[in-house]
């Protein structure tokens, strides 16, 4: 197992998910609350909630915590591997992929949404940014399905939309400036 649950979201998700399961991702009121209102609530991260109940009842407790081990070691080799793309060598790639560690361990200790959207982030800039001579539709369409994906796990896919106009504005200044 990957460490101990560090935050008490884990258990919202859980509930959430239980709930979403079996009524879908709108239901007709708050199911975690019993002073709730009676109108529904927001949900803008109804898929994690899914998912990581899905985890918790095939695995249990041990495969959600397996689960949030490999993310965090998904996250940081992909860090690496970007980084080593970029950097003049392999010692400063290691040594900003440690200070991205160092930097983000609030966010690689805890099991939340927060995981996606980092790595949606970075597939973002790997999709948009990176190898700039090979875009094209098809990676526009991927950048889309991700988005649509990424807005249905967690509310900081605003950041992959913004990543998207950076580059839209990016070409066109490109452009202007070519002429």
């Amino acid at each position: 197992s990957a460490g101990p649950i560090v935050t008490d979201d884990l258990w919202f998700h859980l509930a959430a998910g239980r709930a979403y399961t079996s009524e879908g991702p709108w239901p007709a009121r708050d199911p975690l609350l019993h002073t709730a209102v009676p109108s529904a609530p927001v949900q803008h991260e109804w898929l994690f909630g899914v998912g990581v109940h899905a985890v918790d009842r095939a695995f249990g407790l041990h495969g959600l915590r397996v689960l949030h081990g490999l993310a965090v070691l998904a996250l940081s080799l992909a860090v690496g591997a970007l980084l080593r793309g970029s950097a003049p060598s392999a010692a400063w790639a290691a040594f900003a992929t440690a200070v991205y560690l160092a930097l983000s361990w609030w966010r690689l200790v805890q099991l939340r949404p927060d995981l996606f959207s980092i790595g949606a982030a970075f597939a973002c800039w790997a999709l948009l940014f990176a190898a700039p001579g090979r875009r094209s539709w098809r990676r526009v369409a991927v950048f889309i399905a991700l988005i649509a994906l990424w807005a249905n796990v967690h509310s900081l896919f605003m950041v992959g939309l913004a990543l998207g106009v950076a580059v839209l504005l990016g070409i066109a200044l490109e452009a202007v400036l070519s002429r």
